[in-house]
């Protein structure tokens, strides 16, 4: 513990300058806990679309093996001809990447553009 100590003569001219050290520490470590807090925050966000699309997917996923179940016991085994079929030549959605900047840090966002929605709103 004595090695950490700062080694100067005690004058009222030092003293003055480890004071200033002291506010600026002070002052240094304040704004790292809040671009920590921030950053908790927006991951906290994150993680909370995350969970509720994940719960989504599920309740998709279930309804599509269903759907899937029905169409072959209709159609037969061998649909892959009329699923070909019914690809659109485009791609309906699009996906746009921005930088957001929280607490000095920048991190990328990514929003989901649906095309025919884009169409519909130019008119």
């Amino acid at each position: 513990m004595s090695n950490e100590r700062v080694a100067i003569f005690p004058s009222r001219m030092n003293l003055a300058m480890m004071k200033t050290r002291f506010l600026g520490a002070k002052k240094g470590h304040s704004l790292l806990k809040k671009k920590a807090d921030a950053l908790t925050l927006r991951f906290r966000s994150i993680l909370k679309k995350i969970v509720e699309s994940k719960e989504a997917l599920g309740e998709i996923m279930a309804e599509a093996s269903f759907s899937l179940a029905e169409v072959k016991f209709a159609g037969g085994s061998d649909i892959s001809a009329m699923v070909l079929q019914n690809i659109p030549q485009r791609a309906v959605l699009k996906v746009t990447e921005t930088k957001d900047n929280v607490a000095g840090v920048s991190l990328p966002t990514f929003d989901v553009l649906i095309e025919r929605v884009l169409k519909f709103l130019k008119k």
